[in-house]
């Protein structure tokens, strides 16, 4: 299936759906284990949310036409019955937010590795410290998330496919500090897969 240029994977034949959303800067690929070990048992959907995808590019939603778009895929998906939404990082605010908005379509909620929804006593009680942790975990995620999306584009631009960078490679860190060790990794145009070499 797909909806707006986005893939929709459907999977297993339970009576029940699990719509997965995934985190950033994660893809579907992340639900890969758990439709193996769930899909005997339930129906699973997942799909990868519009513009986390470095290698297909999209126009960013707002988190009304993120919410506006889940609830496009759960009523194809399961347009008589509620849905348990599993949910992973950045994927629990978009689900956190159509449960809200359409409590009727959602049974029930698994959230993992949980992000906070709105919460400013949550920001609030936190140090500088601990601002700055959060900061420094996400900051480089977004980082490279931006460079795998620029090449993305250099190459679409240029019209070469989508995997003319593999077989290259860049050199990182082994170690840090002033005596690092330098290796050699496959330059991937996956952030999830980078990340996962790392």
């Amino acid at each position: 299936m797909n909806l707006h240029g986005v893939d929709i994977q459907v999977e297993g034949n339970g009576s029940e759906t699990l719509v997965m959303l995934h985190g950033w800067p994660d893809t579907l690929a992340l639900w890969n284990d758990t439709v193996e070990a769930l899909s005997d048992t339930y129906q699973c959907v997942r799909f990868t949310l519009p513009a986390f995808d470095a290698q297909a590019p999209m126009q960013a939603k707002s988190l009304v036409e993120m919410v506006s778009f889940i609830h496009e895929v759960v009523s194809a998906v399961s347009p008589h019955k509620p849905v348990t939404l599993v949910l992973h990082d950045w994927g629990c605010i978009f689900g956190y937010e159509y449960a809200a908005l359409h409590p009727d379509r959602v049974k029930r909620m698994v959230a993992v590795d949980v992000g906070d929804h709105n919460s400013h006593a949550l920001l609030s009680s936190w140090t500088a410290k601990a601002k700055w942790g959060v900061f420094s975990y996400q900051i480089w995620l977004a980082v490279a998330w931006q460079i795998a999306r620029w090449f993305t584009i250099a190459r679409q631009v240029r019209g070469q496919p989508n995997d003319a960078l593999h077989g290259q490679s860049f050199k990182v860190p082994q170690s840090a500090g002033r005596h690092a060790q330098w290796h050699e990794l496959p330059l991937c145009h996956e952030v999830d897969g980078l990340f996962r070499r790392l």
